[in-house]
């Protein structure tokens, strides 16, 4: 009988420290996977800032150009000989990474540095939203020579007399972007989106 019970006593006491280890692993464990998700939480907020960051000041640098050759088209005769306007952006894209650039008059006709001419290669909402906030910047949109995915950025050419006088513009591939700024911020190891304010995937 005292052996049975002495059985029974121990047997009670390995089930309740191997319950209590199994609690203490669990417990152990959900602190550690608690810890690691925050760390990957903050890991990814950082990064995004970064990436976010390096967005910007590539924007930043590419509106400041934009605003650049904006006051030297105004160069008198420039703008009314399109094989003159043509030369100057082709000589001035040759200096910069756009894919093209262009100029589109208050009427709507966009000349390239490429030669080509389109109409309304920028719509006449994104014009107005251009003149109201200083500049605009496309969401993925096919360019019109290669159909390659592109982005178009664009400012206002300086008033004349109180009236809009065009916009400047360029435009640059998806993946000049995307490999710009995916190796800056994830040192090629994981995968960024750019996402426009109204939730589309931009880059």
């Amino acid at each position: 009988m005292y052996k049975v019970t002495g059985f029974k006593r121990a047997f009670v006491l390995i089930v309740a420290a191997a319950v209590l280890v199994a609690a203490g692993s669990v417990l152990y464990w959900r602190q550690v996977t608690d810890r690691l998700s925050q760390d990957a939480r903050g890991i990814i907020v950082s990064t995004s800032r970064e990436l976010a960051d390096n967005f910007s000041r590539l924007l930043g640098a590419e509106f400041r150009l934009l605003s650049t050759i904006a006051v030297s088209l105004q160069e008198p005769g420039l703008l009314d000989n399109q094989d003159l306007l043509v030369s100057y952006l082709d000589k001035q894209n040759k200096h910069n990474a756009f894919t093209l650039m262009g100029y589109q008059d208050a009427s709507g006709r966009a000349v390239f540095s490429n030669g080509g001419v389109l109409p309304d290669f920028i719509s006449s909402d994104n014009v107005a939203y251009a003149y109201e906030h200083g500049h605009y910047i496309s969401g993925r949109r096919k360019g019109p020579f290669t159909g390659k995915d592109i982005l178009v950025f664009a400012v206002p050419m300086p008033s004349q007399e109180g009236k809009p006088n065009g916009l400047v513009f360029a435009t640059q591939s998806i993946e000049f972007y995307a490999s710009t700024l995916s190796a800056n911020a994830t040192h090629g190891q994981g995968l960024a989106f750019i996402i426009s304010r109204t939730g589309n995937i931009v880059i």
